[in-house]
């Protein structure tokens, strides 16, 4: 109950449609906290994957946001894991670790 994970997917087809192309998903992650106005680091795992952490704050409550991204089939897969801030040094860990157990099957 202390921890919200959000999912979802921007398909090759929609992302054209919009005039955009990324050849990496740290590409991807990069233009989508520009267009959030998120100012964070992104860090590329791979070609194929990348994440970013950061906090904000909302309705008065300051969160921690860890983002994570997998390139699949040319498909942006989506991933944000957050708690409140106060509960930082306990998520972080358990986030990146969920994050490692996300696996796309194009099947």
């Amino acid at each position: 109950p202390d921890v919200i994970v959000y999912c979802f997917c921007e398909t090759s087809e929609d992302l054209s449609d919009y005039g955009s192309v990324y050849e990496t998903a740290a590409a991807y992650l990069k233009d989508t906290n520009k267009s959030y106005e998120i100012d964070s680091v992104v860090t590329p795992v791979s070609d194929t994957c990348a994440w970013t952490t950061y906090k904000n704050t909302l309705d008065g409550n300051e969160y921690y946001f860890y983002d994570y991204v997998i390139k699949s089939d040319g498909d942006f897969w989506y991933t944000k894991f957050y708690c409140l801030a106060k509960d930082t040094d306990k998520y972080m860990p358990l986030f990146d670790k969920w994050a490692q157990t996300i696996k796309i099957d194009n099947e």
